[in-house]
């Protein structure tokens, strides 16, 4: 029997805050000699990717943990009828939806966390079929701390490591990129290349980046095995002019982060390699 103790969740609002709105008039922006596109924006708006042409209301309020779940409540919400002509020739157009949809998470900036949210402030009324505006509205905030959940046996190891057999060689890589191994590095790691049959040949590894710190998040149990490429492997001898290519990467990292729009660059602290 395992036992699981849930704690209570811990919940902060923030707010209630009167927000406003400041549209700027759809204008048309040249591009080439040739070419205009349509832009609608307000004051502090940003663009993602996902919106097209639509612009984004983001906003972050610092909070006291990072493990935690993050509810925006809009209410008191003022719309404007909005002409649907002019909307037409807007890139994103068929986004725009009857209820708007926020975005939210958790960011951390020098290793302060902030609740993220964001959302095009843009519907189609659902009586009128118009589009609309948000002028105004009142924001409120709910961070849910996550429980961490307290057992054992709850997490189901592999019997043996596939390190357990065959005969291993360890390959150091510092950069992201397509590796290759050739006779001679075979040879200068002490092995015969004709001796063997390179259709028993395997890579494995678990990528860059340093472990997760928190116990709590995702970590292989074991080494994964990565795809490769042998050339000449089919007459099941690995001749002088064979090769081995795979996907090695960096032990530094960078993610790109979609709430924050910045890019982070995380180094590790502990190997080159």
């Amino acid at each position: 029997m395992v036992l699981f103790i849930m704690p209570l969740s811990a919940i902060a609002d923030i707010g209630p805050f009167s927000r406003k709105i400041v549209w700027t008039p759809i204008s048309k922006l040249k591009i080439t000699d040739h070419r205009y596109v349509t832009e609608l924006s307000f004051t502090g708006a940003r663009y993602d990717l996902e919106t097209a042409s639509l612009p984004v209301y983001k906003e972050k309020f610092r909070i006291s943990v990072a493990q935690a779940e993050v509810e925006a409540i809009i209410t008191d919400q003022v719309w404007e009828n909005m002409s649907s002509e002019s909307m037409k020739s807007l890139n994103g157009v068929d986004l725009i939806k009857e209820n708007i949809e926020v975005r939210t998470g958790i960011a951390v900036e020098r290793k302060q966390p902030y609740a993220i949210l964001a959302f095009v402030p843009l519907r189609r009324d659902p009586v009128s079929g118009r589009y609309q505006k948000l002028v105004s509205f009142t924001l409120r905030v709910r961070v849910i701390e996550k429980p961490m959940l307290k057992g054992a046996g709850s997490k189901v190891y592999k019997q043996n490591s596939v390190l357990a057999s065959g005969n291993w060689y360890k390959v150091a890589v510092q950069f992201t990129g397509v590796y290759r191994i050739t006779y001679n590095d075979l040879s200068g790691m002490g092995i015969n290349p004709s001796s063997i049959d390179p259709r028993n040949l395997r890579v494995y590894g678990n990528g860059g980046g340093m472990l997760p710190e928190p116990c709590s998040d995702f970590r292989y149990d074991d080494l994964m095995e990565n795809t490769i490429f042998v050339s000449g492997e089919a007459d099941g001898s690995f001749d002088q002019s064979d090769y081995i290519l795979f996907y090695g990467e960096s032990p530094d990292v960078w993610t790109w982060d979609p709430i924050t729009e910045k890019f982070n660059h995380k180094v590790n602290l502990y190997s080159n390699f």
